[in-house]
């Protein structure tokens, strides 16, 4: 079992809020609807190319 302590979550919760500012900025200088499609976009060039990156560790072996 992991715990956090107070100074951890503190950490996570900080780092909540500015993430949570700067995607909203993002949204707002980009559009909300062209980034969702950019994280979109990304999320499925990473399914994609994740199996080649397996491949190249077990080629290493």
């Amino acid at each position: 079992m992991i715990s956090v302590t107070p100074a951890g979550r503190n950490l996570m919760e900080a780092t909540a809020r500015k993430t949570t500012a700067v995607l909203k900025e993002y949204a707002a200088l980009f559009g909300a609807e062209r980034l969702e499609a950019l994280q979109a976009e990304l999320a499925a060039l990473a399914r994609v190319v994740a199996p080649l990156s397996s491949e190249a560790s077990t080629e290493d072996d």
